[in-house]
């Protein structure tokens, strides 16, 4: 990394890879149309920060997450499949197009309240993906809980005191990104 993340606060349009700004571009018009907020969150920020290859998008959409998914997928001609109904979570994939899957899923409240409930620091950072759409190469990244500094200096911490009580495999994940 050339510069310290913390420092910036910004994802730059150019650092993400052709296939995935496509992929959002499409994403954010159809969500413009359906007037659905939504943001870009989690490991999908994290990795495009980091460099790494990315491999799915998650999406924390604020409403119902299930319904936007199969609009979303037949204009993106992909499938959509629920993965947990109680939940709201569901994935688009595009068995022929690409590699990528979007995740979607549903918040209620703010996005602020959604990246509280989060695991790590490193993944409560999202964007709004109606910047996507704007002329500004520079994607304010919100990051509430020093998401940026922890990768900067390379920690793992919890969002909260009781992020990983709240759910014991979190602690796995914790170890898989150590």
């Amino acid at each position: 990394m050339k510069t310290k993340l913390k420092d910036t606060g910004f994802l730059n349009r150019r650092e993400i890879e052709k296939s995935s700004l496509s992929l959002l571009t499409a994403v954010s018009g159809f969500l413009k149309t359906e007037k659905t907020d939504a943001y870009i969150v989690g490991g999908f920020v994290r990795d495009t920060l980091l460099g790494r290859q990315i491999s799915d998008i998650d999406i924390a959409i604020a409403g119902d997450a299930l319904s936007v998914g199969d609009g979303l997928a037949a204009r993106l001609k992909g499938k959509f499949i629920v993965l947990d109904a109680k939940n709201n979570i569901g994935r688009i994939v595009f068995p022929e197009k690409t590699a990528l899957c979007l995740d979607l899923s549903s918040f209620t409240g703010t996005i602020n309240d959604d990246l509280a409930r989060r695991d790590f620091t490193i993944n409560s950072l999202a964007f709004d993906i109606k910047n996507i759409l704007g002329k500004n190469d520079e994607l304010p990244i919100i990051d509430l809980f020093q998401g940026l500094s922890d990768l900067d200096q390379a920690l793992i911490g919890a969002v909260g005191k009781n992020s990983l009580s709240a759910d014991p495999v979190r602690l796995l994940r914790a170890v898989r990104f150590a």
